[in-house]
C-alpha cells in the first residue's frame, strides 16, 4: 500500500499579512519562484542530525537563495554555519512540541571567558514537517523561498491569506549564521500535525519581527562597500556581503545558484 505523504511549513508566531497597495511596484518575475522539478525524499528512520554533507548543502541553498533576492538588496551577509545554532535547533526538535521554540540562548565565543558571551533574542526560525519517515532539503528550502512570490517589499506586505514568513526569516539580511537540526517525532506535544513526522528545524542569529522589512533595496553590498559600515562585512563576492577571513581566504559560497534548480 503506497504511503500517503504531505509536507507543510509553519511561521513563526503573530505575522501578519496584509493585502499589497495600488502602487507602481518592481515586482521579480514568479519563474524565481517556481518549484524545480521532484523532490528526491530520503528516509529519516533514526535520524537525528544532519551529516556534514548535508550542513554544506543547506547552508549553500541559504546563500543561493539569498543571492537571488529581487529587488536587489544593499546589505544582505553571507551566511556561515553555526555550531551553537545548530544545537539549539538538535535540542528543540529532540523535544517534539512541534511548535517553535523561546528563539532565545546565549552565544558563548569564549566558554571560559563570560565577558564575551552575548544573548540572542527574538532569533529568526522556520520549521519544515513531513508526514512519516521521510525528508528532502531541497523540498524544504524552496517552500520557505517560494512564498517571496507573495510578498512586496515597496509596500512590506504579503497577498492576504497566504503567508510570506519564511521567505522573510530566511531572507533577513542581518543574519550572518544559521544551524540547523532534525528528528523524527512519533507524537506531538503541542503541534496539532499529523505523527509521526519527520520535523526540522532552522534557526538564525538576527532577531527577526514580522513588521520590519527583510533587506533594504539598493546597489548590491552598497550599505557597507560605499559607506564602509561594519567592518566584517565591507566585501561584496556574488550578491552578498563578506568579511575579511571570507575574502582573504576564499571561503564560503561559490555563487554556485544552480543547486535551487532555478
Amino acid at each position: 500500500m503506497e504511503t500517503k505523504t504531505f509536507a507543510v511549513s509553519l511561521l513563526a508566531l503573530y505575522l501578519v499579512c496584509l493585502v499589497s497597495g495600488g502602487e507602481e511596484t518592481l515586482q521579480p518575475s514568479r519563474s524565481i519562484y517556481r518549484r524545480p522539478g521532484q523532490f528526491r525524499l530520503s528516509s529519516s528512520s533514526q535520524k537525528t542530525s544532519f551529516t556534514e554533507e548535508e550542513q554544506s548543502k543547506l547552508l549553500n541553498l541559504h546563500n543561493a537563495y539569498r543571492s537571488l533576492v529581487f529587488p536587489q538588496a544593499m546589505n544582505m551577509r553571507e551566511l556561515i554555519w553555526d555550531k551553537d545554532l545548530e544545537e539549539f535547533a538538535r535540542v528543540h526538535v529532540q523535544n517534539c512540541t512541534g511548535a517553535h521554540s523561546h528563539r532565545s540562548m546565549v552565544k558563548k565565543w569564549k566558554p571560559n571567558e563570560p565577558g564575551s558571551w552575548k544573548e540572542w533574542n527574538y532569533m529568526g526560525e522556520v520549521l519544515y514537517y513531513r508526514y512519516s519517515h521521510w525528508y528532502s532539503i531541497e523540498e524544504a528550502m524552496w517552500m520557505w523561498w517560494s512564498e517571496g512570490k507573495d510578498y512586496n517589499i515597496t509596500t512590506n506586505t504579503c497577498v492576504k491569506g497566504n503567508e510570506c514568513g519564511h521567505y522573510l526569516v530566511m531572507t533577513t539580511a542581518a543574519n550572518s549564521r544559521v544551524g540547523c537540526s532534525i528528528n523524527v517525532c512519533q507524537i506531538f506535544s503541542v503541534s496539532k500535525y499529523q505523527t509521526p513526522a519527520t520535523f526540522m528545524a532552522c534557526v538564525y542569529d538576527a532577531p527577526y519581527f514580522h513588521t520590519d522589512r527583510p533587506y533594504k533595496v539598493g546597489d548590491v553590498c552598497s550599505e557597507y562597500t560605499t559607506q564602509k559600515q561594519g567592518y566584517h562585512f565591507q566585501y561584496c563576492r556574488h550578491q552578498l556581503c563578506i568579511g575579511p577571513d571570507q575574502r582573504v581566504n576564499n571561503l564560503g559560497f561559490s555563487g554556485n545558484t544552480s543547486v535551487t534548480g532555478i
